[in-house]
């Protein structure tokens, strides 16, 4: 039997391809809603991935990230990845010396930001230094002129001669830290084939709502004991149908769903992982 190799390009393949017209909604500041598709998603992903390479990302070199939950996030999980760096979620409700602390534990090559959170990194800038800023303009605003844009970061990159770094499925891909409340935090790093595997196992069990349409949950990153965005903790956000609500800069949680008549009880969904057990809708509810 050939083997194969898990890797999250794969996955970013597999979207851009078979789902290309599949829709991703997240939510501005404002509250507006923007809508890409998954091809357009395949595209930016890439560009991001070609641009963190022109920078001179190295294999293994750690790409924090300091946002909310939306679609540039989402674009961060696979690019940084599909570059060959490791993505490192940073948890914006801790301390700035703590955020610095942990920034530097990890050594931290490049910071990708939203520009709301730009006086959160101001206040730990003295305490370390990133080689390079990417600011995403999430409230639409123009990008202070001393980061790098990454809207027009992307725009100005071709992916015409891109090529994934290679990897085996061991390789690290993402990582993040506990919040320290034993002590300093600790890392905990995942690879192609640990964020793969758990993500199947759900895809099997609760990937199927009450109707016979696809449902599930948005769980762009794994941290300790569970899933959440931007590393805070917070629950996940169900989402129904083919369209993905990646709810950003709420930080309250909400079940928002596609499906007009029988919204998730997203509250009710676990990680199965961390010792949690899984329960969908109309799961046994001794679970």
């Amino acid at each position: 039997m050939m083997q194969m190799p898990l890797s999250l390009n794969h996955l970013l393949e597999r979207a851009g391809t078979l789902f290309a017209s599949n829709e991703i909604v997240s939510r501005l500041p404002d509250k507006s809603l923007v809508r890409h598709s998954y091809g357009a998603f395949y595209q930016r992903t890439r560009q991001l991935a070609q641009a963190l390479q022109n920078l001179g990302l190295q294999k293994g070199e750690r790409v924090a990230t300091l946002c909310w939950n939306h679609h540039a996030h989402l674009e961060c999980y696979f690019g940084i990845p599909a570059a060959g760096g490791v993505m490192h979620t940073l948890n914006l409700r801790l301390s700035p010396e703590e955020i610095a602390w942990i920034a530097n534990d990890a050594q931290d090559k490049v910071l990708i930001i939203d520009d709301v959170l730009l006086p959160l990194y101001q206040q730990f800038a003295h305490l370390y230094r990133f080689e390079r800023v990417i600011v995403f303009p999430f409230s639409g605003a123009a990008v202070p002129s001393e980061f790098t844009d990454y809207e027009q970061l992307l725009a100005s990159t071709d992916t015409q001669d891109f090529q994934y770094a290679p990897h085996a499925e061991d390789d690290a891909v993402s990582m993040c830290y506990t919040s320290g409340t034993t002590g300093r935090p600790k890392g905990v790093v995942y690879s192609h084939r640990s964020t793969i595997l758990p993500r199947e196992q759900l895809g099997h069990s609760l990937w199927r709502g009450d109707d016979g349409r696809q449902t599930g949950v948005s769980w762009p990153a794994p941290a300790p004991g569970g899933f959440a965005g931007p590393d805070d903790g917070r629950a996940p956000h169900a989402v129904a149908g083919r369209a993905h609500h990646l709810d950003g800069f709420d930080p309250g949680f909400r079940s928002r769903t596609s499906h007009p008549a029988r919204p998730l009880e997203a509250a009710r969904w676990h990680a199965l992982f961390g010792g949690r057990c899984g329960r969908a809708r109309g799961a046994d509810s001794r679970l």
